[in-house]
C-alpha cells in the first residue's frame, strides 16, 4: 500500500512538473512572438511614415523630384504647386512586412500619376510650339503663358495608375531605416521613365 501511494504521489507530481514546463514553454513562446510582433509593427509604422513624407513640401523625396523639375521653373512653372497638384490622386497600401534578420520588406501598393510621362508629354507639347532661345533667356510673356498650359494640361489628361514595388528597411542601432536604394526606388515608381529623371 505504501508503494502505491508513494507511486501515485510521483506520477502527480510528475504531471505537475510537465504541466509547469509546458506553461513556461508557452509563455516563453508568447514573448518571442510578442517580440516579433512588435518589431513588425514598429517596421510597418516605418514604412507608413516614410511614404506620408511624400505628402510633405519639406521631405527629402519630394526635393529630389523637385530638384528635377528645376529647368522647368525657366517657363515660370512653379514646380512645388505642381508637384502638390499631381500627388492630389496618390494613395498607398503597405502590404505584409516580412523580417529576415535586420531587415524588413514590405510590398507597397502605390497609386499616382507617373509624373515622368507627364513631363515628357508636355515637353513635347512645348516643343511643338514653335522656335524659341535654346537658353530660355528670351521667352516672352505669351510663349510662356502657353508653355504653363501645357504642363497644367498634360497633368489633369494623365491617368491614375498603380504600381507594386518592394521596399526596404534596415535596422540601424535599434531603429527602422530606409536601406539605400529605398528612395530610388519610390521615386521611380512615382515618376516613371522620363528624360528629367
Amino acid at each position: 500500500m505504501r508503494q502505491e501511494r508513494i507511486g501515485e504521489y510521483g506520477l502527480k507530481k510528475m504531471i505537475v512538473q510537465l504541466g509547469f514546463s509546458i506553461s513556461l514553454a508557452f509563455l516563453l513562446a508568447s514573448a518571442l512572438s510578442g517580440c516579433g510582433q512588435n518589431e513588425v509593427s514598429a517596421a510597418s509604422d516605418r514604412f507608413v511614415e516614410e511614404l506620408e513624407s511624400i505628402k510633405d513640401a519639406d521631405s527629402m523625396i519630394r526635393n529630389t523630384i523637385e530638384s528635377n523639375l528645376v529647368e522647368l521653373s525657366t517657363i515660370g512653372l512653379d514646380t512645388e504647386a505642381y508637384i502638390a497638384r499631381w500627388l492630389e490622386g496618390f494613395e498607398y497600401s503597405v502590404g505584409e512586412v516580412i523580417l529576415e534578420g535586420d531587415t524588413a520588406t514590405a510590398t507597397v501598393t502605390i497609386s499616382a500619376k507617373r509624373l515622368g510621362p507627364v513631363i515628357d508629354h508636355a515637353i513635347e507639347a512645348i516643343n511643338n510650339l514653335g522656335t524659341y532661345d535654346a537658353s530660355f533667356s528670351e521667352l516672352t510673356a505669351g510663349f510662356m503663358a502657353k508653355a504653363n498650359d501645357l504642363m497644367q494640361q498634360a497633368l489633369d489628361k494623365a491617368p491614375l495608375e498603380t504600381t507594386k514595388i518592394d521596399l526596404v528597411l534596415e535596422r540601424i542601432d535599434g531603429a527602422w531605416e530606409p536601406s539605400p536604394d529605398f528612395l530610388a526606388s519610390l521615386s521611380l515608381a512615382l515618376t516613371g521613365e522620363s528624360i528629367l529623371f
